[in-house]
């Protein structure tokens, strides 16, 4: 098992690709939630011809960001960054979001008073402030055509059905175990995520 400084907490992992937009409306809200501990910001830029990496090293110097040149995919990047990874958790973000401020704190307690949980998500809200619909059961392959290929005027039809796969029937106002949670933000223990050798990365998205 790997050993990390004690003052060191989180590593916060960020991925884009042509993504400067969404990263200067995230960055602002990770460093004002990273302030509550230590930690560190690791970004892979992949492939970006937009001047992400030039934005982050001249207005963010304290933020560690590593071009890759090669057509890698969403494990592919992350575990470039873990295999860096000084922080007891390593967190797995999307860069089209933001965060509140009390979030790496709120879940590294959560993570430090439950030993036996490797991964934990938030609940993780629109711009509208409605709940996205991200803690899933395992898939069938109905629950996939329905969600990839019905028409939007079929849709209501199988909103039951749809509901029922992401967990709304269960609800997102209290903790409990998720068969299928979303890669968009993820609080992973660090040497659980490095003893599994991080993602499977034949795996370019999703599954």
């Amino acid at each position: 098992m790997d050993t990390y400084p004690e003052h060191l907490e989180v590593t916060v992992s960020i991925v884009g690709h042509n993504q400067r937009n969404d990263i200067e409306r995230l960055l602002p809200s990770v460093l004002l939630a990273a302030q509550s501990l230590l930690s560190e910001i690791l970004i892979v830029d992949n492939r970006s011809n937009d001047g992400t990496c030039e934005f982050v090293r001249q207005h963010f110097p304290e933020i560690e960001i590593t071009y890759n040149p090669n057509i890698a995919g969403y494990g592919e990047n992350h575990n470039m960054n873990l295999r860096k990874a000084k922080g007891r958790y390593f967190v797995i973000m999307n860069a089209d979001m933001i965060v509140e401020p009390d979030i790496f704190a709120t879940l590294r307690d959560f993570m430090d008073q439950h030993p036996d949980i490797g991964v934990a998500s938030p609940k993780i809200l629109n711009p509208d402030r409605t709940i996205q619909g991200l803690n899933k059961r395992y898939p069938t392959l109905l629950d996939l055509f329905l969600r990839g290929f019905l028409p939007k005027p079929f849709q209501p039809l199988f909103q039951q059905r749809m509901d029922y796969y992401e967990m709304r029937d269960v609800g997102y106002d209290y903790n409990y175990d998720v068969s299928f949670l979303s890669g968009s933000f993820l609080f992973c223990k660090t040497d659980l995520l490095k003893s599994l050798g991080g993602f499977d990365e034949s795996f370019f998205l999703y599954f």
